[in-house]
């Protein structure tokens, strides 16, 4: 079976662009994206009969239709279609990574090109002993290596698939140089893309760990994102503004705030996003966004203005109605960062 890459990649770079930021008790605000139509896919059934006996081909089939089928949930709202799709490919892959990691390096370019997604899902697996407990086995390590050497492969969709495995197995320890270079300096929009959805993955589970994200790792980044957000492909635009609200800093915001009028809504949507959270990850930036914000709610088009409300509404914490002098005074206000 062969990917459909296009619709995928849009749909799992939208998932990332619409990671919802919190207010400032933690509570979960309401977050933005655009639904998937693929209705075809929620039909899927969620578990792989006889998966342990399938040949690899068949068993690659059946892991691309769930893999699409995960997609879908995510973007028809069934967050708990999605999460059970989820733990099956995670179960079924982790078994059989060996053979994925074998069709990966040397199989023909339809299940290389299945497998690098498919290894995506192998993180880590417990191991039941003769007791009956269980040992956790980090698989997500051995996972990692082939799939930084597939970004180079010759063809373009297992290197893009490469990189959207590397975004879904989400390793903070990923090094970043071979996917920013994939997001700089690759001619197909599809590669371009994945590169930025592996960082929003990779750098979200960065910044989960204590330590947060690397001063050079987030540096690395932020230059190459902040590029991007000229990209022609709506997917790469979209999905770099969300990387940026994962590692911006004070010269970003500008950048950020050029895509609130962004020809396509969605971009508008994830730059605004962006901004929140950068104010979360740093308050001193707050009193800035607000302004900028208030600055570009008569300036970008009427279709955007709600979009930019959305994200003044977001950054308050309250909604202080559409009036623009209202948002002006409270963003005066806000000490200067």
């Amino acid at each position: 079976m062969r990917l459909p890459l296009t619709s995928l990649a849009l749909a799992l770079a939208l998932a990332a662009c619409s990671s919802t930021p919190t207010d400032e008790n933690g509570n979960e605000l309401p977050d933005i994206g655009a639904p998937v139509k693929a209705d075809k896919f929620l039909d899927v059934p969620t578990t792989i009969e006889h998966a342990d006996t399938m040949t690899i081909g068949a068993f690659l089939g059946e892991v691309g239709y769930r893999i699409q089928a995960w997609s879908s949930a995510k973007f028809a709202g069934d967050g708990e279609r999605a999460r059970i799709l989820r733990q099956v490919l995670e179960f079924e892959c982790t078994k059989r990574q060996a053979e994925l990691i074998a069709q990966l390096e040397s199989g023909p370019a339809r299940n290389r090109s299945v497998a690098a997604v498919a290894l995506g899902f192998t993180n880590r697996m417990d191991v039941l002993r003769a007791d009956f407990s269980t040992t956790p086995v980090d698989k997500g390590a051995e996972a990692l290596s082939p799939l930084l050497n597939a970004i180079s492969d010759p063809d373009p969709e297992v290197s893009a698939n490469a990189l959207m495995g590397l975004g879904i197995l989400a390793r903070p320890e990923t090094p970043l140089g071979p996917i920013c270079n994939a997001l700089d300096g690759s001619a197909e929009p599809i590669r371009r893309g994945n590169a930025a959805f592996a960082l929003s993955g990779i750098l979200e589970a960065a910044a989960k760990r204590e330590e947060g994200i690397e001063i050079e790792r987030a540096d690395l980044v932020r230059t190459v994102c902040m590029r991007a957000l000229s990209d022609s492909d709506l997917s790469v635009r979209t999905q770099a503004a969300a990387v940026l609200g994962l590692v911006g800093n004070g010269d970003t915001i500008a950048y950020l705030g050029d895509r609130l009028d962004d020809e396509v809504a969605l971009v508008g949507q994830a730059a605004g996003t962006a901004l929140v959270r950068m104010t979360r990850r740093d308050p001193t930036y707050k009193g800035r966004v607000a302004r900028l914000l208030v600055g570009r709610l008569d300036m970008v088009r009427p279709t955007r203005r709600d979009t930019v409300v959305y994200s003044l509404v977001l950054l308050a914490g309250r909604h202080l109605g559409n009036d623009t002098e209202v948002w002006r005074d409270w963003a005066k206000n806000l000490p200067a960062s």
